[in-house]
């Protein structure tokens, strides 16, 4: 009759191959990353592709539906100079402000910015050049716009490199370490 062979409990501080999970949670870092990347370009890009109406010039007064008590711009075509005087629902008229910075998007660019007031704006535009349209719209900020990118590029590089890490780190354990010993079953 033979005995098993006894071999004593290993070390109390013997240290096994991490488990599997430590690879998934590695996995969804670097996807979150990608995923948070994607939203906050979305986010912060957003308002540049937002349009609340093209005026074509000379049509006459033209009423627009706006968001009450937010701020708006007029952008142009840079071979289309247009003038226009805005007023809104109320029938207070809207002053012109300049633009700080350059705000472009596709072949339209930011020229003056005005207050909504109580809301729809009512828009009268004229151009010397035939077919001249004004674009209204939302400018971003040039701090929120500044602020938006650096945290839509910084929060993913952060999560990817963690999720990276993760991922090499447990690697390795799992390479050097011996496995989990196996329990019987009852």
């Amino acid at each position: 009759m033979s005995h098993p062979s006894y071999s004593p409990p290993p070390p109390a501080d013997q240290k096994y191959r991490p488990r599997a999970r430590w690879f998934v949670v590695g996995v969804v870092l670097v996807v979150l990353a990608g995923v948070v990347f994607v939203g906050g370009l979305f986010l912060v890009l957003r308002p540049l592709t937002q349009e609340d109406g093209i005026v074509a010039a000379g049509d006459g007064p033209v009423t627009l539906d706006v968001p009450a008590g937010e701020e708006r711009a007029i952008f142009t075509r840079d071979d289309e100079p247009v003038d226009c005087t805005i007023t809104d629902s109320a029938g207070e008229a809207r002053p012109l402000r300049g633009i700080s910075g350059d705000f472009t998007y596709n072949e339209w660019t930011a020229q003056q910015r005005f207050d909504t007031g109580s809301g729809d704006v009512v828009l009268d535009c004229t151009s010397t050049v035939e077919g001249a349209e004004a674009r209204i719209a939302q400018v971003p900020s040039t701090g929120g716009f500044v602020v938006g990118l650096l945290v839509a590029i910084l929060g993913p590089l952060a999560l990817g490199f963690a999720g990276v890490v993760v991922l090499i780190v447990t690697g390795i354990l799992y390479a050097v370490r011996p496995a989990r010993p196996r329990q019987p079953r009852e």
